[in-house]
């Protein structure tokens, strides 16, 4: 059995080899063994659900943040956080450990607000994702009125994301996901079909803190 077993919620829409590397570089500076699975069907455990690291499964986990809220409200908690977070190679970063939720469209697309893409189609990862969900949530409180979309699609990842918009799988849709460096050609293709979308707004860049659970889609499909 290994001595710290971690599990991370964020493949594929980061690469399975960052944490694989990460685990590796916690091996050889504490001399423990360690494991390492995926779980991607969220990117963090649901609230409502046993985690794994209250059912003792887990030591270490890479998750999405509104997990960690919830699972910190918990009695007792079932998380803490490590003071420890990856620096993306991303200009806007300004080498601080942070990230954002870029709103992106296919070539072509008429959006050039916010407000433009009223009636489209959502491509979302899941409903457990900052980034890719609820961060999004906030902005369209401030739009208000009738139902924006016309629908959503959850897509299961980021990357999928991209794919159903460059295929054009999903009309006059849009995304919002995590952009981080991807070696493989695939994706870089599809990420080349795209252009970034950033509304005067600044919509693609929100700041606010993370809801305190998962989002219900349910709710928000009409």
């Amino acid at each position: 059995m290994s001595d710290l077993r971690l599990v991370s919620y964020l493949a594929p829409s980061l690469p399975e080899g960052l944490f694989v590397a990460v685990a590796t570089r916690i091996a050889e500076a504490t001399g423990l063994t360690t494991s390492l699975r995926f779980q991607i069907r969220t990117s963090a455990p649901p609230p409502g659900e046993v985690d794994p690291f209250s059912s003792g499964e887990a030591d270490i986990g890479f998750l999405c943040s509104p997990g960690y809220v919830w699972m910190t409200d918990l009695q007792p908690p079932a998380v803490r956080l490590l003071a420890a977070a990856p620096v993306f190679d991303d200009p806007r970063t300004e080498g601080r450990p942070v990230y954002f939720s870029d709103v992106v469209v296919a070539h072509g697309s008429p959006a050039i607000r916010f407000e433009d893409l009223r009636g489209g189609t959502w491509a979302f990862n899941d409903p457990c994702s900052w980034s890719g969900y609820l961060n999004l949530l906030v902005r369209l409180r401030d739009v208000g009125g009738a139902p924006f979309f016309r629908g959503l699609r959850e897509s299961g990842s980021h990357l999928q994301s991209i794919r159903l918009i460059a295929s054009a799988q999903v009309l006059r849709a849009f995304g919002v996901l995590r952009f981080a460096p991807v070696a493989d050609e695939e994706y870089a293709a599809e990420r080349a079909a795209l252009r970034r979308w950033q509304s005067e707004q600044q919509a693609a860049r929100l700041s606010m803190k993370p809801a305190a659970v998962c989002g219900d889609v349910s709710a928000r499909r009409t």
